[in-house]
């Protein structure tokens, strides 16, 4: 009884310092790649409000929705990468041989490894097929508002932006909480057949106000104003003065077209799945858990090393497989986007095919083959 209490408390003990390596180098790899993304896209957004077509506000917004959003993406490759230097470093420090004598086989190592991994894998699971069609729901409703509702607090004062259908517009100054534009200039032009030029529309006002008519937009209206209507290099030019002049700065609002990746999983699941697209969609989201199953087989013989190389001396061949991996998971699901394969094949069979080069690390890892060797060469 004692012995068997006393395997039960070193396995515990095993399985949490095991796992907290891999957990801490984990967390570290989800943190730096996280903030590369989130830098990337944040500049990509905020390139967008400097040209007035979304605001800081919608920027802040899709921000907080895109951090959980690419755990999803980003937990698996983080789980690989903590795997593989946690284990490489218990190799180079020789605790893999203290633990070796101590009687913790590979097998154990890899049992422990897959724990951690199936529980890594729920969290995964929830994150594909169930928060993210969620977050990617939100997220296009933001950019659609953003981009449906151009109000002066878009605007940029002191510069010429494009706006609806390619007009110029050019704001002096907002003021009074953002409701009213001063020093306003609008320029607008189109080709005359009539005369083969052509012909600009130019508006100028002191001030402006928004104001929203339903059912049809958002107007700016331009009070104590002027129109100059015509054609550079000709005097047929028309000059009106006008008290109030509306100009459609955004049209009303239309129902927003939901995108295959911002459908529930439950819908993806009831829908007809003859489609291509909806089946890659579907099998893409299990792709993500499932290769966190198969990352563990993976790195656990890629991540044994000679001390003499440190721990970092596989890294190079497991960022090659994972980059193989994940292009060949992009390519499935392009081939069954497509219907160039069936849905019974899919995406299952790169899962297939990275799970056969994980065995044969696998048997390699363990020297099976070398044993098996060795008692054909005493027989013969």
């Amino acid at each position: 009884m004692k012995v068997a209490a006393y395997k039960g408390v070193y396995r515990v003990i095993l399985f949490r310092y095991i796992s907290k390596e891999i957990l801490a180098t984990l967390f570290a790899a989800v943190l730096v790649l996280s903030t590369i993304f989130l830098t990337n896209q944040f500049e990509r957004y905020l390139n967008d409000a400097a040209q007035g077509q979304i605001d800081l506000k919608t920027v802040l917004q899709i921000m907080g929705l895109q951090i959980p959003f690419l755990w999803g993406y980003l937990l698996p490759v983080s789980f690989f990468l903590g795997v593989l230097m946690a284990l490489g470093r218990l190799h180079t420090d020789h605790e893999m041989i203290v633990m070796s004598a101590c009687g913790v086989s590979r097998t154990k190592i890899l049992a422990i490894v897959l724990k951690v991994a199936c529980l890594l894998a729920v969290v995964v699971g929830f994150l594909m097929l169930w928060l993210n069609p969620k977050l990617e729901s939100n997220r296009t409703q933001l950019l659609h508002n953003a981009s449906a509702t151009a109000s002066l607090d878009k605007l940029i004062p002191g510069s010429f932006q494009s706006i609806i259908h390619g007009q110029t517009l050019y704001v002096g100054g907002v003021e009074r909480h953002k409701t009213q534009a001063l020093e306003i200039f609008l320029a607008n032009r189109s080709f005359s057949k009539k005369a083969s030029l052509y012909e600009w529309d130019v508006m100028t006002a002191m001030l402006g106000a928004e104001r929203k008519i339903p059912e049809k937009g958002r107007f700016l209206i331009f009070q104590s104003g002027y129109r100059h209507i015509g054609m550079p290099g000709t005097v047929a030019y028309r000059i009106i003065h006008f008290e109030e002049y509306g100009f459609l700065i955004s049209p009303p609002e239309q129902d927003t077209q939901i995108h295959k990746s911002a459908i529930p999983t439950s819908a993806l699941w009831k829908s007809n799945l003859s489609q291509g697209d909806l089946q890659a969609e579907l099998q893409w989201r299990f792709a993500m858990p499932i290769s966190v199953l198969i990352f563990a087989v993976l790195a656990v013989p890629l991540s044994y090393v000679n001390p003499r190389q440190g721990k970092f001396g596989r890294l190079f061949i497991g960022v090659l497989l994972y980059i193989v991996y994940l292009n060949l998971l992009f390519i499935a699901k392009r081939w069954l986007s497509k219907d160039i394969v069936s849905g019974l094949l899919g995406i299952w069979w790169v899962h297939v095919f990275m799970l056969c080069i994980a065995m044969g690390l696998w048997i390699s890892y363990t020297e099976i083959w070398r044993l098996w060797w060795l008692r054909r060469k005493r027989h013969t």
